[in-house]
């Protein structure tokens, strides 16, 4: 059983189709197979980038006019240039949107081999990333009411060629440190203008209208 307190590892994997032919799709169009050897060239060793560490905390209130406000922090360490602060466009402003707009944000920053470990303030972004994602890409994210800014994060995770854990906030976080990010992303919904968060998807990383119709056999706990 999953536990709140060990750290969970996103998964890269795609919803299993139907066959082999159908999963392939969603990378390659199809063509004759290819009958030439493969060529195996050595891959020189290279430095593997020190694992990035990312705590995230949003914000999000309804304004005077009756809009949503939503604002998220993506926080490396003090006075770190990679750390992200953002507020979000009305469109994709609404509960919890302020911590996962950041968090795309500030993996959009790294190198796709840099290994991440993400401490997120709430419980059911983790769950998203890991032990509910097959359900939600299966349902083509019908429920989930982020659901343009988690695809387009869930796309940026896919890229990476490395780890990427996830574990929520808890007693090891240190109460100064979430104390701050709190009070900053608070600041961050006063911003006069939002900020520009990218949701477009690659191609080959957008599910094709066979894997977004899967039925789902997963019991998978929420």
């Amino acid at each position: 059983m999953d536990s709140d307190k060990t750290p969970a590892m996103f998964s890269p994997i795609f919803p299993s189709p139907k066959t082999l032919d159908e999963g392939f799709q969603a990378f390659v169009t199809q063509r004759p197979p290819c009958t030439s050897l493969a060529s195996q060239m050595p891959t020189p060793q290279r430095h593997t980038p020190e694992i990035a560490r990312i705590t995230t905390v949003d914000a999000h209130q309804i304004n005077i006019d009756g809009n949503h406000v939503s604002a998220g922090i993506a926080w490396f360490d003090n006075n770190d240039p990679c750390n992200v602060s953002v507020k979000l466009s009305e469109e994709l402003a609404g509960p919890r949107a302020g911590e996962i707009g950041a968090l795309l944000m500030a993996i959009s920053t790294l190198q796709t081999d840099t290994p991440i470990h993400i401490t997120t303030k709430t419980l059911k972004l983790r769950k998203d990333l890991t032990v509910n994602l097959p359900r939600l890409e299966d349902t083509n994210w019908i429920t989930h009411p982020n659901s343009n800014i988690m695809k387009a994060l869930i796309a940026k995770l896919r890229v990476r060629s490395t780890l990427i854990t996830l574990l929520d906030w808890d007693k090891n976080t240190p109460k100064y440190v979430t104390d701050k990010l709190q009070l900053q992303t608070k600041e961050c919904l006063l911003k006069d203008n939002h900020d520009n968060i990218p949701t477009e998807i690659d191609a080959p990383l957008e599910l094709t209208d066979e894997q977004d119709n899967q039925p789902s056999n997963a019991d998978v706990p929420t």
